[in-house]
């Protein structure tokens, strides 16, 4: 089941700030910032838990179809808007079949990136998909089962970490402050330039 996490401007130092700035700056500020710390977060919380479980980081980053084939990103991002200071990141967190990563089948098993062996595993076609990974349950030729690799922990520790957490928080502070430098000091000069013309 999919998780959503929020990105929002509660923390005191943010508010803080925000009550120093015209509305023409820390709107686009925050959507800028809050848009920034979520594809960041995507970044690093893919290749850290690609890292940690030792897994190539398309097979973290993407999610495929019943044959393999890409169908899109595993966290889908719902980036804010002016209207709506409000980002939100949508992660997949459903297993990971062993038959995505599969190498060789040997006597002993099926071997998978990583260094990964699945001992007692074979390959099979299954609905016209060639190399998909079984296991047997017990030593009986039936009933059989498709191992996975659990993705749920280390992707909500990760996503937590780089959206919520230590790494969002000082993502979205340095993305904040140097919008809003960059802002004000644009605003400064329009609206000194609008006072000129109007003298």
């Amino acid at each position: 089941m999919p998780i959503s996490i929020d990105v929002r401007t509660n923390t005191a130092a943010i508010n803080k700030q925000l009550r120093k700035l015209p509305r023409e700056v820390f709107e686009p500020t925050i959507q800028t910032a809050m848009n920034r710390t979520l594809t960041n977060a995507r970044r690093n919380a893919d290749k850290v838990t690609a890292q940690k479980l030792n897994l190539p980081l398309t097979n973290i980053k993407n999610r495929r179809d019943s044959n393999g084939n890409i169908k899109g990103k595993r966290t889908i991002l719902t980036r804010a808007r002016r209207n709506r200071l409000l980002a939100r990141a949508t992660v997949n967190r459903s297993s990971l079949l062993v038959t995505e990563i599969a190498g060789a089948q040997t006597s002993r098993g099926v071997k998978a990136s990583g260094g990964r062996l699945y001992e007692g595993a074979f390959k099979q076609t299954v609905n016209g998909r060639s190399g998909f990974v079984l296991k047997r349950r017990g030593r009986a030729r039936r009933p059989t089962f498709a191992p996975r690799i659990g993705l749920r922990q280390e992707l909500d520790e990760n996503y937590d970490y780089w959206i919520i957490g230590p790494g969002g928080r000082r993502q979205y502070l340095r993305v904040f402050d140097q919008q809003a430098q960059f802002r004000l000091a644009k605003w400064r000069g329009e609206t000194r330039r609008a006072g000129a013309r109007v003298r």
